[in-house]
């Protein structure tokens, strides 16, 4: 009786051993994912306000020399 406890317990360890390691890899995946997805969010918005602050600019620079 025992033993066959003893026996369940240990295959239900080995496979919530092997989820566990299938969850963790899928987090790993997913978060290096999230990490290119943040740089080229930051990127682009750089990218815009660098854009938009380049145009009030020129604007200002029009509308002094008009």
């Amino acid at each position: 009786m025992i033993d066959e406890i003893d026996l369940k317990v240990e295959k239900h360890m080995a496979i919530w051993s092997e989820r566990h390691l299938a969850i963790e890899l899928q987090f790993r995946s997913v978060n290096a994912r999230l990490k290119k997805i943040e740089t080229i969010l930051w990127t682009s918005a750089i990218g815009l306000i660098t854009g938009m602050a380049s145009i009030i600019v020129l604007l200002l620079q029009m509308r002094i020399s008009a």
